[in-house]
C-alpha cells in the first residue's frame, strides 16, 4: 500500500500559523537532507517543531516520533528514492500546506502521483519524488515508526 487518505483537515487558523512560521524561521532553522547513498542534496528541507503537536494530535490515537515542516523550493525535484530507516519515518502523515488543491505537486510512486488531499498517510518505503513547479511546496508531516498497513490498521480501529 502506497497511501491512503485520512478524514482530517487542519484548522484555518493553524494551517496559516504553520505557514507564517515557515517562512519567517531563518534558513539555518531548517535541517537540508543530504542522500544517505550519495551524499548530494536533495532539496528537501526540515523545520522540525512542536507547535502543531497539541492541537492535531489530540485526534490521533497514534502518536509520532517527530513532527516537520517540510519545504521544497520552486522548481526543484526531490528525485526518486525510499527513505532511509534511520529517520524513523515508514510512515508519514502529510498535510499539505502551500499551495492549494492542483497547484501542490503531488508525490509520485511508480503507481502514480498521489492526489491532493488536505491529510493522508504515506510509505515512504516504497520509491517515491517529487517535481516540484513554480510555487514553494509546503508541508505538515508526522513521523511514525509504524508501517503504512499498521497505521492503518490503527486509524481505523475507531
Amino acid at each position: 500500500m502506497d497511501s491512503f487518505f485520512i478524514n482530517y483537515k487542519l484548522s484555518s487558523e493553524l494551517k496559516k500559523k504553520l505557514i507564517e512560521v515557515a517562512r519567517t524561521s531563518g534558513e539555518d532553522s531548517y535541517y537540508k537532507h543530504f542522500s544517505s547513498g550519495r551524499n548530494e542534496y536533495t532539496n528537501l528541507q526540515f523545520l522540525f517543531i512542536d507547535e502543531a503537536l497539541e492541537e492535531v494530535l489530540k485526534d490521533f490515537s497514534v502518536k509520532p516520533n517527530e513532527i516537520a515542516i517540510i519545504r521544497v523550493e520552486p522548481n526543484k525535484v526531490v528525485d526518486w528514492h525510499v527513505d532511509n530507516p534511520k529517520f524513523r519515518r515508514n510512515t508519514v502523515i502529510i498535510f499539505p500546506l502551500t499551495p492549494e488543491g492542483k497547484d501542490y505537486a503531488a508525490c509520485e510512486t511508480d503507481n502514480g502521483p498521489i492526489p491532493f488531499s488536505d491529510c493522508y498517510a504515506f510509505n515512504t518505503n516504497v520509491r517515491h519524488r517529487v517535481v516540484n513547479n513554480q510555487y514553494e511546496r509546503l508541508s505538515l508531516q508526522l513521523f511514525f515508526d509504524e508501517d503504512i498497513e499498521t497505521l492503518w490498521n490503527i486509524l481505523n480501529e475507531r
